[in-house]
């Protein structure tokens, strides 16, 4: 938002049991005003908007309130808005409207479906070897998959990588996968970059974890 004549980029979380204020780690993208905001599961997301007269945005950011990291989502296909409108329904967001820098102003509606709104994972380690403990749900289905990928983790570059072959798994509705990946492991945090599957219509996505 606007603090005085210049955008801001803190962000504090309002505990409602104790009715206090926490700063927490300050939004990653560029300060702006007249964005919009939203939550599905654990996830918040953040974007769009403008700062000063000229510069206009038309990227998203997530926050993790479990990790307290911000990580950028993507570019909103709706281009550069500033003022726009937003909704959750059933775990899916609805953006639209608002208005661009020639002050142009739209009535177009996007859906955003989240390849995984509680994503969940938890490392353990032995030697040089991992499991990763996965809870999530592939693709735009419903099902959530519950698996431990076994794993290993090797240095390139300087940089610990982390990486599983391919596994056959079953979800909870019954439908079989097999999917691969890889990622990084930075002291107690793991992303992992990639994760494909066979099932027609799953993307790649990140998902982050804590080694327990």
């Amino acid at each position: 938002g606007l603090q005085g004549a210049n955008e801001d980029t803190a962000t504090f979380m309002y505990d409602p049991t104790s009715n206090s204020w926490t700063r927490k780690k300050g939004f990653k993208g560029h300060a702006r005003q007249a964005g919009t905001a939203f939550a599905i599961g654990t996830t918040g997301y953040i974007g769009l908007g403008y700062s000063g007269t000229t510069a206009f945005y038309n990227d998203f950011y997530t926050y993790d309130v479990n990790y307290d990291e911000w990580t950028r989502l993507g570019a909103y296909p709706g281009g550069y808005v500033s003022f726009p409108v937003s909704a959750v329904v059933k775990g899916k967001a609805y953006v639209g409207m608002g208005a661009d820098v020639a002050a142009t102003f739209y009535k177009n509606w996007y859906q955003y479906t989240p390849i995984s709104a509680d994503s969940k994972f938890s490392v353990t380690a032995g030697s040089n070897n991992y499991s990763l403990n996965v809870n999530f749900s592939i693709g735009e289905d419903t099902c959530q998959l519950n698996v431990t990928l076994p794993g290993t983790v090797s240095t390139n570059s300087g940089k610990d990588i982390f990486s599983f072959t391919s596994h056959n798994i079953t979800d909870r509705c019954g439908k079989n996968y097999a999917i691969s990946g890889s990622g990084s492991l930075t002291g107690d945090v793991l992303t992992v970059t990639t994760i494909s599957s066979s099932s027609s219509g799953t993307k790649a996505c990140t998902f982050k974890g804590k080694r327990l």
